[in-house]
C-alpha cells in the first residue's frame, strides 16, 4: 500500500492510460462520444470497467457494440469513476 502522499499521487496519476483518462473525462462531461470500435478501444473500456469506473448499460456488452456510434448509448460513468477524476484533479492541483 502507498505509505505517503507521494506514493498515493503516483498510483492515482498512473492508474489509467492517456486514452482511458480521455474516455472517462468525455463520459463525465456528457459530451458526444463518437467512436470507431477497435481492439485497443475495447480493451480500454474493459480496463475502465474492471476498475468500476464505467458500467455497461442494461443488455449491452462491449463486444456486442456496433462498429461506430456514441459511446454514451452503451456505457456510463459510475460514481466511482467521477470520484477518481476528482481525486486525480486534486493531485494535479496539489502538484502545481
Amino acid at each position: 500500500m502507498a505509505e505517503n502522499n507521494s506514493d498515493k499521487e503516483l498510483i492515482i496519476s498512473s492508474l489509467l492510460s492517456e486514452y482511458e483518462l480521455k474516455h472517462l473525462s468525455t463520459l463525465a462531461n456528457n459530451e458526444l462520444f463518437s467512436f470507431t470500435k477497435q481492439r485497443s478501444f475495447e480493451q480500454e473500456l474493459r480496463h475502465l470497467r474492471a476498475f468500476g469506473f464505467i458500467e455497461n448499460l442494461p443488455g449491452i456488452t462491449i463486444s456486442g457494440m456496433p462498429e461506430t456510434g456514441d459511446l454514451r448509448d452503451y456505457v456510463k460513468i459510475t460514481q466511482r469513476g467521477r470520484d477518481y477524476l476528482k481525486k486525480r484533479e486534486q493531485v494535479e492541483i496539489d502538484n502545481l
